[in-house]
């Protein structure tokens, strides 16, 4: 897929109607103190207490799926923002959708979003550039170090592979992918603000910290954000309210924590 639409994100939704999980948006005080000393208020998409642990179920559940709904003829009933545009209401009829239609203003300032492939950051881009009020919160990427495909190909302004050795060397395995399809064509558009890069020391203590002040156990590729927000690049920016996805907590516990294993 080249690009990721708004329609493709509603169709897909309704697809998991009823059977993905409805994921909490967490907030935590000492959370906002340990990043930013209490100047931000962050919510964090506990996307690490979905079906299999991480957001990924979403997308497998949908490739499994769109053949056998349009075998059986299912009929999808698609929320939309009443900003979409004309052709992407088309889209969703194309798939035998009914279309409600709903608001959609954002209190966030900016979104934070853990990149590998690319194609989470490739939907939410596709949400938000759908509406005003979604155009106006800047997106960011977070990277490690290690896997920093997307940041390198935004500063190369063409796509570029990561380093195999290297990123096999990081503990935020979910996003040692190299940069898709999808995922360029959301850089390269322009919809994301910056792809943040932390070190690998970094993503174990954040993990960490998350673990003692919001009691959840979260995965170090869903670290990655969390490192990001804490980082000087991105609190100089003096943002007040940002969102960050805890996209997965599959966590191996029998070689221990990486922060146990001397990573903070």
């Amino acid at each position: 897929m080249a690009d990721v639409t708004l329609a493709d994100v509603e169709v897909a939704a309704a697809r998991l109607a009823g059977v993905a999980h409805v994921t909490p948006l967490l907030t935590c005080a000492s959370l906002d103190d340990a990043l930013s000393g209490g100047t931000t208020r962050f919510y964090f998409k506990a996307e690490a207490l979905q079906r299999t642990g991480s957001f990924k179920f979403r997308g497998a559940y949908n490739a499994a799926v769109a053949a056998a709904a349009a075998a059986v003829g299912a009929r999808a009933h698609i929320v939309v923002p009443a900003a979409s545009a004309a052709v992407k209401r088309a889209a969703i009829k194309a798939y035998g959708g009914v279309i409600t239609t709903c608001g959609a203003p954002s209190p966030l300032d900016a979104l934070i979003v853990p990149v590998g492939s690319g194609a989470m950051l490739a939907g939410v881009c596709a949400v938000l550039r759908a509406t005003p009020a979604g155009r106006a919160v800047r997106v960011f990427g977070a990277q490690p170090a290690a896997a920093a495909g997307a940041a390198r190909s935004l500063a190369a302004g063409k796509r570029l592979p990561n380093n195999a050795a290297d990123a096999a060397a990081t503990a935020a395995d979910g996003l040692r992918a190299d940069l898709g399809v999808a995922g360029w064509a959301a850089l390269s558009r322009g919809d994301v603000q910056a792809v943040l890069v932390v070190p690998e020391a970094e993503v174990a203590r954040w993990m960490r910290v998350v673990w003692e002040r919001l009691k959840l156990t979260i995965e170090p590729s869903a670290a990655v954000g969390v490192a990001a927000a804490a980082g000087a690049e991105f609190g100089a920016l003096g943002l007040r309210s940002v969102g960050v996805v805890l996209c997965g907590g599959n966590v191996d516990l029998e070689g221990g924590l990486p922060w146990q294993r001397g990573g903070a």
